[in-house]
């Protein structure tokens, strides 16, 4: 049987680990760019431009949408992405504090 150790990771680390491993994939990577100069995304428009099923893709954007980068609403048979800057202004702080 294994001893739990304690550990002194705060929130943020978490956070900042989340946003990591969700942008670290080249798919999720491609999405966002896509998302940055495309206001207008949907599942099915990132589908055909990325050559993934929608259920990839949906599983793409639930990654994403836990770190906080992106938000999606469900419509008539598709999903309407946007950017949320919340989870980059974590990973921004964390990058900020290593710096400096």
């Amino acid at each position: 049987m294994r001893a739990i150790k304690p550990n002194n990771y705060t929130i943020e680390d978490f956070q900042v680990t989340i946003i990591g491993e969700a942008i670290c994939h080249p798919a999720r990577k491609r999405i966002v760019q896509l998302l940055k100069s495309n206001k207008n995304l949907t599942n099915t428009k990132l589908s055909k431009i990325l050559n993934l099923s929608k259920p990839a893709i949906t599983g793409h954007l639930l990654k994403l949408s836990e770190a906080n980068i992106v938000d999606y609403k469900y419509t008539t048979h598709e999903f309407k992405i946007k950017l949320n800057t919340n989870g980059f202004n974590k990973m921004e702080q964390f990058i900020h504090e290593i710096k400096s």
